[in-house]
């Protein structure tokens, strides 16, 4: 067989594979509906984004899972008091004041409540962080609950809060107290969603799930 008989051969073969592919990929689809994705047409913002985490952190979700998506969301976070945390059911804020010190006006994306230890989760998929943003979160957590909180901070690159939002000094110090943590969406909030996805019991809540993975992965 000649080179170019050989080539001709060759060619011949890859459009018979890809002719292939194509009408496994259409008759797939009749099924599947692989391609579609409800953020497609949603287009989430930033509140939007904060409403659907909170809903999965809340034991009393519609998502009928109870305590489950929570409980892996504090394995990742890897606090040392979790078990004790496990043992009852926060409540869940969106948007909550900071009414205890003076900048009043500010407002928490989430703020979960134990009563005696209390946990903030701010959202940063875009925006940057007002003036002294993260410095108020952290006085009124500490007017709130004393030295026993958690500011999760979750962003799409592995950056800290600007100077303007709190000190470099002032976030070490966080950091070293255990009251700070960043969590990226492209890995730890991308492996708790996969996780949520795979203990779900409800098969509508997976779809919404598995929606939700990779609108993460590919879209934001």
């Amino acid at each position: 067989m000649s080179l170019i008989q050989q080539v001709e051969s060759y060619y011949n073969d890859i459009c018979y594979q890809f002719d292939l592919l194509k009408k496994y990929s259409s008759q797939s689809q009749l099924y599947l509906s692989s391609e579609f994705n409800v953020f497609d047409y949603i287009n989430p913002n930033e509140n939007r984004l904060s409403d659907i985490v909170a809903e999965l952190l809340n034991p009393k979700g519609k998502h009928g899972q109870g305590d489950v998506f929570l409980l892996k969301f504090l394995e990742l976070l890897d606090l040392p008091n979790r078990e004790k945390l496990r043992a009852s059911i926060p409540l869940i804020y969106r948007e909550a004041s900071t009414s205890l010190i003076k900048h009043t006006q500010k407002r928490i994306d989430i703020l979960l409540d134990w009563r005696e230890f209390g946990m903030v989760i701010e959202n940063k998929p875009w925006a940057t962080d007002q003036i002294e943003q993260i410095s108020d979160y952290r006085n009124y957590m500490r007017a709130r609950y004393g030295n026993n909180f958690l500011i999760v901070y979750l962003s799409k690159s592995n950056t800290t809060p600007n100077e303007l939002s709190i000190s470099a000094g002032d976030l070490d110090i966080l950091k070293m107290q255990g009251q700070y943590i960043n969590v990226l969406f492209a890995y730890g909030f991308l492996n708790w969603l996969i996780s949520c996805r795979n203990i779900c019991q409800s098969d509508k809540y997976r779809w919404f799930l598995r929606d939700f993975i990779d609108y993460i992965k590919y879209d934001l």
